[in-house]
């Protein structure tokens, strides 16, 4: 947010530069392409002001874990929904990810359990 807030003027004066030039879009598409960038923003800006809002309830571990997650559902949307190409190379990169991810997972979980035993 801080960022935006400090390019925000930055965007402003280009935006003005562009329209003295002559060669900006500026007032020149109809008003439902002004609605959907609007909406595009809202759109945009919720779920980040969400994240950011909740993710202190989170360990780390699980929002990176979260993190690795959305991003192979959306390769999988785009090899099956889009018809992407997944080459056997790129297979192979994304199952010792995953691999490494699970074994990963794994070593938290026994500390975890190490650790709460410990306690009790």
């Amino acid at each position: 947010m801080i960022e935006t807030l400090l390019l925000a003027p930055l965007a402003g004066i280009y935006i003005i530069y562009k329209m003295w030039l002559g060669s900006g879009a500026l007032f020149t598409i109809s008003e439902n392409i002004y609605i959907y960038l609007i909406i595009t923003g809202i759109a945009t800006t919720l779920p980040l002001y969400w994240f950011q809002k909740e993710h202190n309830e989170f360990s780390y571990r699980l929002l990176s874990f979260m993190q690795y997650l959305d991003l192979s559902l959306m390769l999988l949307i785009g090899i099956f929904v889009y018809g992407e190409t997944f080459h056997h190379e790129q297979a192979i990169a994304f199952s010792l990810i995953w691999f490494a991810l699970i074994l990963y997972s794994i070593s938290m979980i026994r500390k975890t359990k190490s650790i709460k035993k410990k306690v009790a």
